[in-house]
């Protein structure tokens, strides 16, 4: 059975957005406005279609993970394609910034689909001792390279991106298919590994190194991990 995505149809964007916005937001009434839209225009579409069609958005949730001062980087693996299943390939050992994915049907009954789906894949892609509660994952901004001159990749997805503070250890889970290792990377990494960085990846690191988005835990959270 294919995988079923959740989208919404670029028009739509446009019209309520203003367009579609590009490379890193972080205004809060864009974000406001865009969770409004996936609320009342997204539907569930099958992935491979989508993956072929400009006229859809597909909307992937990701989890900025972060200790306050460093962000989780995460280094892919080379994967095969595989037969009846849907392996992303285009990425392939390039180095996340970001960990996280689509948003499925199984999240529909959440109030939340949002905060839903990126907890579903960060326990599908990480473990995390102690779990975060699903109020610390925080909406940063969205991320998008959806120009109409821009590859089909990049036309078809528009993420939206949460802060997601470590509470105590992550590592990747036994056997991970789809990463090497991940490690927390300060500013100096950062920069040593933004050649090889994908290119969502290559937009936070570069907001986070010229100041424009902030690795700071909100007091509250900070204080709900002490207790």
């Amino acid at each position: 059975m294919e995988q079923q995505v959740l989208c919404v149809r670029r028009t739509t964007f446009e019209e309520r957005l203003g367009g579609i916005p590009l490379g890193l937001t972080v205004d809060a009434d864009t974000l406001t406005a865009f969770q409004e839209v996936v609320r009342s225009a997204g539907e569930f579409r099958p992935r491979p279609a989508l993956e072929k069609d400009p006229t859809y958005l597909q909307v992937i949730v990701q989890g900025l993970v972060t200790d306050g001062t460093s962000v989780l980087a995460l280094f892919r693996k080379s994967r095969k394609p595989q037969t009846g299943r849907f392996v992303e390939t285009r990425h392939n050992a390039q180095i996340a910034l970001s960990s996280g994915g689509h948003v499925e049907p199984v999240e529909a009954r959440s109030g939340d689909v949002l905060r839903a789906a990126l907890e579903r894949e960060l326990s599908e892609e990480l473990i995390f001792t102690p779990v975060p509660p699903r109020s610390a994952l925080l909406p940063l901004g969205l991320v998008c390279n959806a120009a109409p001159d821009a590859s089909l990749f990049h036309r078809v997805h528009i993420g939206v991106v949460f802060l997601v503070s470590v509470p105590g250890a992550v590592r990747l889970p036994e056997g991970s298919d789809e990463f090497e290792h991940i490690e927390l990377a300060g500013r100096d990494r950062l920069q040593k590994l933004l050649p090889r960085m994908e290119g969502w990846g290559r937009i936070l690191a570069d907001a986070i190194l010229g100041g424009r988005l902030s690795l700071d835990i909100p007091e509250t959270v900070v204080a709900r991990k002490r207790t």
